[in-house]
């Protein structure tokens, strides 16, 4: 039995990566969500793990991009995450989920994993590039939000990229660490060793790539007083980000550069 947990902030790179691993066969949901704005090609996200996570985070009384330092875990949204797990288990032999909300609960579903099956694929981006992505998105949906959205990027990125890192120094043996871009850069060699780590089918990734789908395309608030604002914004966190994002890189099995040897 393998069970793949994907977790990571940037929305556009795990969902790449779970459209990759369901090439490879690994089973990523019952009910996954359609494509959207950012994403036409599907963010291969289960409906049931993210309204999990999403109803944990609002009994909290907390939001996706402000969670609170310390979650608590009720004993009914526990027993609700071990039913999911059973019964996804008890279905498919090799299994997986995907949710950016995933790096906020990862201590919880390693509890749940009683019998160590879980396998967690932890990804990241720099930090520019994430909350460069979250403000275009609000803007192409017209949000409300997006005047907030660079502070809000900011602090998030940093709290989930931590809970990944506290997470991963103390289950290296069960986690790996992949830089987003690296990957795409590196594609042979890191398909090969993510492939290998999960003892499933290796498949080219380039079969499921769409450069366009990751955020690199520009518009035309580039030129506008909000980029600026956004600028300004990211300068008050660029120490605290760049910090940790060299720490992530030091940790990574692969890395902004790609594989690296160890």
């Amino acid at each position: 039995m393998t069970v793949v947990c994907l977790g990571g902030m940037h929305r556009s790179g795990t969902s790449l990566m779970s459209s990759y691993l369901l090439h490879c066969g690994v089973y990523m949901g019952d009910e996954m969500l359609d494509g959207r704005i950012g994403n036409k090609y599907g963010l291969f996200e289960d409906r049931s793990f993210l309204e999990l996570h999403k109803n944990i985070l609002k009994n909290n009384r907390t939001y996706t991009y402000i969670p609170k330092t310390r979650l608590i875990v009720s004993e009914s949204e526990f027993s609700k995450a071990q039913a999911l797990f059973k019964s996804y288990n008890k279905k498919y032999k090799l299994w997986g989920w995907k949710d950016p909300r995933t790096s906020l609960f990862l201590n919880m579903w390693d509890e749940v994993d009683s019998n160590n099956q879980i396998r967690y694929l932890l990804m990241y981006r720099e930090p520019y590039s994430v909350v460069d992505s979250l403000c275009r998105r609000l803007i192409k949906y017209k949000s409300p939000y997006q005047s907030v959205m660079p502070v809000l990027g900011c602090k998030a990125w940093l709290k989930y990229n931590k809970s990944v890192i506290d997470f991963f120094q103390s289950n290296k043996e069960k986690c790996m660490l992949v830089n987003i871009k690296g990957c795409i850069k590196d594609q042979n060699n890191s398909s090969a060793l993510i492939t290998k780590w999960l003892n499933i089918e290796n498949k080219d990734f380039s079969d499921v790539y769409h450069s366009k789908e990751m955020g690199n395309n520009t518009l035309s608030y580039y030129y506008t007083l909000y980029k600026k604002y956004m600028d300004v914004i990211y300068k008050y966190y660029s120490s605290d980000l760049e910090d940790m994002y060299s720490e992530l890189e030091g940790m990574a099995d692969i890395t902004s550069k790609g594989v690296t040897i160890k």
